[in-house]
């Protein structure tokens, strides 16, 4: 049986490379390929087996996956707040605990990991994009919104090394995730871009299912060659799909390789630079420092030298110091010994009127001291008046002025005060004054039986006119009043006078104001 199985299989074997299919021709010139159907020629009496294989592939899966289902349902990361990190899984979800407005600090070792980083979040579905933030950095261990790389409000966070590398090189990501809800969220970490099925895996995968369907519906012994062939067929695509992503795999590991090595090329080369930079930075110091000691000792040689000269002058100085007192000495010394001789001449030539001075000296020197004394006291008394007397004037007339300038001063600071006040007093007053002529005004065409508010045109310089008229009438009669009280007051009456308490800002009265407002039409006619 086997025999016939290996003639069956060449005959076939035959027929595929005399076909005119363009594969077959492919397949005529790809030694690999040959050796797949020597491998399926031996593995012919095994090919009944493969639901049973498959099955048991199935519920091994099945058991396998199992218990990642539950260690993933088990994994409940609890974190709290504070400055210390947790370090987040990457082959399974992590369901994290979290408590709201608390800031959670995180870590994501990926020195050496492909680029980028994907992290899905998984929230219930009520929560909104605006009831969380996520702030992202490679750099900052405690990353916030003023210094984050990233601040992000989404399910899906992507990333991306620095200058777009395909790896990365920094040791970890690190995240703060701050919330407004109480929950169990979940984060899945993914790295690399996560490429979908090209079309011809696709048609060898729908091949393979539909060969594996048909042998397992048909069981006739006729076609089974044939569809062992077709299943080799689809066996061979699969095997050519795998062997081009291996090929695929093994370009992009090069490529990663070469530029992981260019960059360890040229971070060796920095390093290099630096270490030749260091180099020369102490070499430039110690020249530096060699150039700075021989300014230093140039600089102390040549104060050593200004120090030595000054000296040399300054004895020099002293010197001639000295020799010019020593002469004054040398002469003074003579001149006491001048002075003494005299001295001595003289006291000889005393002692002829009496042996002992105090007797000599009484009565001259009393009559003289008491002439001199009177004569200087007469003086002393004088010229202390005259100073004495000249102060005091002085400092009077000083001190009048003082207070007459203090007083005029205060006197004018006053006025000013009260003359603002009267100003203010009297803007109010005229303000007053016009409001009740107008509506005075008002007030008499509405009783004319006009229910509308009237459209009356004041004019301004008119009714200045007649306020400053009035104005001057009541100071008049306010003046009078003050001065008939001020005559009283100096007379000191014993019985009450009764008078009008006439104000300086008052109002006028429903006659004087009809009065203003028929000098007010008049004046309006005259000018009209």
């Amino acid at each position: 049986m086997r025999h016939l199985s290996m003639s069956q299989s060449q005959i076939i074997r035959s027929k595929i490379l005399a076909s005119s299919h363009p594969e077959s021709q492919f397949l005529q010139l790809d030694n690999d390929i040959l050796e797949i159907y020597d491998e399926f020629e031996k593995n012919y009496n095994t090919i009944q087996e493969i639901d049973k294989t498959n099955t048991k592939i199935e519920t091994k899966q099945k058991i396998t996956e199992q218990p990642k289902i539950i260690k993933q349902q088990k994994k409940l990361l609890k974190t709290f707040d504070g400055l210390q990190q947790s370090d987040l899984e990457i082959e399974f979800i992590n369901r994290i605990q979290i408590i709201r407005f608390r800031f959670y600090y995180f870590r994501i070792r990926i020195k050496g990991r492909q680029s980028p980083l994907q992290i899905l979040l998984n929230f219930p579905s009520k929560i909104t994009s605006t009831q969380y933030k996520l702030f992202v950095s490679t750099s900052i261990e405690f990353p916030n919104k003023f210094n984050a790389d990233q601040t992000v409000q989404s399910r899906f966070v992507k990333v991306h090394s620095k200058q777009n590398s395909k790896l990365f090189f920094d040791e970890y990501v690190y995240l703060t995730f701050y919330s407004e809800f109480d929950a169990i969220i979940g984060m899945q970490i993914t790295f690399g871009e996560q490429y979908t099925a090209s079309n011809g895996q696709k048609l060898v995968q729908s091949m393979i299912n539909f060969d594996t369907f048909q042998d397992r519906r048909t069981i006739h012994p006729k076609d089974k060659i044939l569809q062992n062939i077709e299943l080799a067929k689809t066996r061979m695509y699969s095997k050519l799909d795998e062997m081009l992503k291996a090929k695929h795999r093994h370009t992009k590991s090069q490529e990663t390789i070469q530029r992981s090595k260019l960059i360890q090329k040229e971070v060796r080369q920095t390093r290099l630079i630096k270490l030749l930079v260091k180099d020369q930075i102490a070499q430039f110091r110690e020249v530096e420092k060699i150039h700075q000691k021989e300014q230093q000792l140039q600089i102390f040689i040549k104060k050593n030298w200004i120090m030595i000269t000054t000296l040399f002058n300054f004895c020099r100085q002293i010197y001639r110091k000295l020799e010019k007192v020593r002469r004054k000495n040398k002469i003074a010394a003579r001149a006491k010994l001048l002075v003494w001789q005299l001295h001595t001449k003289a006291l000889i030539e005393v002692r002829r009127y009496g042996d002992n001075p105090f007797i000599r000296s009484l009565s001259k020197s009393s009559l003289v001291i008491s002439t001199f004394t009177s004569y200087i006291q007469e003086k002393c008394f004088n010229r202390a008046e005259k100073i004495l007397s000249q102060f005091l004037v002085d400092i009077i007339l000083y001190q009048t002025f003082i207070n007459k300038h203090i007083q005029l001063i205060s006197k004018i600071k006053c006025i000013q005060r009260n003359y603002r006040k009267l100003r203010l007093v009297r803007k109010n007053f005229k303000d007053k004054f016009i409001k009740a002529f107008k509506e005075k005004i008002y007030a008499l065409y509405q009783g004319r039986g006009s229910d509308q508010k009237p459209r009356i045109n004041i004019e301004q310089h008119i009714i200045t006119k007649l306020f400053e008229e009035y104005s001057s009438k009541i100071k008049h009669k306010w003046i009078d009043s003050r001065r008939a009280i001020n005559v009283l007051s100096v007379l000191k009456k014993s019985f009450s006078v009764q008078r009008q308490d006439i104000k300086l800002y008052q109002l006028p009265d429903e006659a004087e104001m009809q009065l203003i407002i028929q000098q007010y039409y008049k004046l309006k006619k005259q000018l009209s």
